[in-house]
């Protein structure tokens, strides 16, 4: 089957349209973040089965933005370092998988040089498989009044594994969708009683089907037409004749998509639920830590995004004592700050040591004159960081 429509994640036009002769691009349109995510999603499932993460894919879209790791770790709700880390593994993940170093500032010239130039992306286009097609779960419901069009539609879904039902009037559909419960509709416009305007609005209202995604079906092609369906909530418009290649494409866009929505909602509720026991645990621990008899410092580590290396830490939290131990450096100690900073202003050596404490494992503990006090240090490994603990032990009169 030739490839003559495939529409990209995110894409209101088609992506790519191909000279059935030659297969020579004829047109292409200007990248997106959507695109090159949907690019590599591709890309690693067809070489290794696997996707991008929700996490990886925020980063993506922060970095072709132009976003600093800060503000990305902002909208994932994760530290800047962890963020970092995130991005490192995933640079040197995609380095191997193209055999050419990737890292932040090449990323997005890469990626768009792959989509653009690589004749071997469009036989991976051609020859894709979307995912809801292998689970054979999707559930597709038609309603229109051409019987003709209900068994072409029937007979393009069905051979591709979707499960098909058929209606040919709006009243019905309306009177049977919560026994089909269907995954997508595909809805004619114009039929008697109850036009496809008419159903898709019935269904936006009602808070149990408003999700359900909508493609319009019509041979009229006007654009005030279209502009109704959108405006109704439709998600897509098909016009009459139907181009097999077309309809599988629309359809199948819109299934992941819908799947994605969904695995967004169930992810955004459990962070939710996350971040509730977080902070009530962060609540607690913030007590412990405020009436410790000794300071504490917990510090992530921030590694480069072109080797993966520790090369600095940044301060998460500190207790009250840590603070009072170093009262003209509050601003050098406060949340995200430079860990490299305060050592050098302290002339403290603990960067090599917090390193390997990270990296091996090893603890470390020393003791230090500090002002009028005696301290003894200890830092332990705390996830990809370390806490340092400051214990007086002697004081000076």
């Amino acid at each position: 089957m030739t490839l003559s429509f495939l529409k990209v994640l995110g894409s209101q036009t088609p992506l790519l349209q191909l000279n059935p002769e030659s297969k020579i691009p004829m047109q292409f349109n200007p990248l997106t973040s959507e695109i090159i995510i949907e690019f590599l999603q591709k890309k690693l499932y067809l070489s290794e089965y696997r996707t991008l993460s929700l996490q990886e894919e925020m980063i993506i879209k922060g970095i072709i933005d132009q976003h600093s790791y800060e503000k990305i770790a902002n909208q994932i709700y994760l530290s800047p370092g962890t963020t970092r880390n995130i991005a490192s593994q995933l640079f040197r993940h995609l380095s191997t998988l193209f055999k050419t170093k990737i890292t932040k500032k090449n990323f997005v010239v890469f990626i768009e040089k792959m989509i653009t130039n690589k004749e071997d992306f469009i036989d991976e286009l051609e020859n894709y498989t979307p995912t809801c097609l292998e689970t054979n779960s999707a559930v597709i419901l038609l309603i229109d009044d051409q019987l003709e069009n209900l068994l072409l539609l029937k007979q393009i879904l069905s051979q591709n594994n979707y499960i098909v039902r058929t209606i040919k009037n709006g009243r019905t559909a309306l009177e049977l969708i919560d026994k089909i419960n269907p995954n997508l509709i595909l809805l004619d416009i114009l039929m008697p009683e109850i036009d496809g305007y008419g159903v898709c609005k019935t269904l936006k209202e009602n808070p149990q089907y408003k999700e359900i995604p909508i493609i319009f079906l019509s041979a009229i092609s006007d654009l005030t037409d279209k502009v109704k369906a959108f405006s109704l909530g439709a998600s897509d418009y098909i016009t009459k004749p139907f181009e097999p290649v077309e309809v599988l494409a629309r359809v199948s866009y819109q299934i992941e998509l819908q799947s994605q929505r969904r695995a967004l909602k169930t992810e955004i509720e459990s962070h939710q639920k996350t971040i509730e026991s977080l902070t009530q645990s962060r609540s607690i621990l913030a007590s412990l830590l405020n009436y410790a008899p000794y300071g504490i410092a917990a510090l992530s580590a921030i590694r480069s995004p072109e080797t993966g290396e520790v090369i600095d830490f940044e301060f998460i939290l500190v207790n009250p004592i840590f603070i009072k131990l170093f009262p003209a450096d509050s601003e050098l100690i406060k949340s995200g700050s430079s860990c490299v900073s305060f050592l050098q202003k302290k002339q403290l050596d603990w960067l090599p040591k917090l390193i390997n404490l990270v990296t091996a494992g090893q603890p470390f503990s020393e003791i230090i004159n500090l002002a009028s006090q005696i301290i003894e240090v200890h830092g332990t490994k705390l996830g990809d960081g370390v806490s340092i603990t400051l214990h007086p032990i002697v004081n000076h009169f």
